[in-house]
């Protein structure tokens, strides 16, 4: 067990410092290591994330009862740190609102809920004519909105 661990350590140490000390690095990239069942050796399912944004304010959102009819709001900018604690920033649209809704940890990108349903992204790069901004393109919802939605509404993975 403690090789294990000390394994997982050693990759995290890695991932994260190497990329880093690259010049041409993109600090801005998140990073992830997911371990599976069948990867680890106590069958322990692992995942971590690294978010390399400006936001690491951490709070839990408490579960909740809904009314029928109500609507849960789509926010953009919820990863903007100057904005104060608990507040997600503009409304660009909202979504039907289950009956109830789990708790979760509330980041930069969301990443677990009371289930121990967990979600890690892994930030990519795209080539810069297929970039869609809140002003150009016609979606309402980003992947850090996504994910708490998922983790408001799921227990378990195949339904996030």
């Amino acid at each position: 067990m403690k090789k294990a661990i000390l394994s997982i350590l050693i990759v995290l140490v890695c991932v994260v410092a190497f990329p880093a000390a690259s010049p041409a690095a993109d600090n801005e990239g998140c990073t992830i290591v997911a371990v599976g069942k069948k990867a680890s050796a106590d069958g322990s399912v692992i995942l971590s994330h690294t978010d390399a944004g400006p936001d690491s304010r951490v709070y839990i959102v408490p579960a909740a009862k809904h009314k029928p009819g109500e609507k849960a709001p789509v926010y953009w900018g919820i990863q903007d740190a100057k904005l104060p604690l608990r507040d997600d920033g503009e409304v660009l649209g909202s979504i039907p609102q289950v009956s109830e809704t789990y708790a979760y940890i509330h980041s930069a990108y969301p990443h677990m809920n009371e289930h121990q349903l967990a979600i890690a992204e892994s930030t990519i790069n795209q080539r810069a004519e297929l970039n869609v901004t809140r002003e150009t393109g016609k979606q309402i919802m980003t992947v850090e909105q996504a994910e708490i939605f998922a983790l408001q509404r799921c227990r378990r993975a195949r339904a996030a």
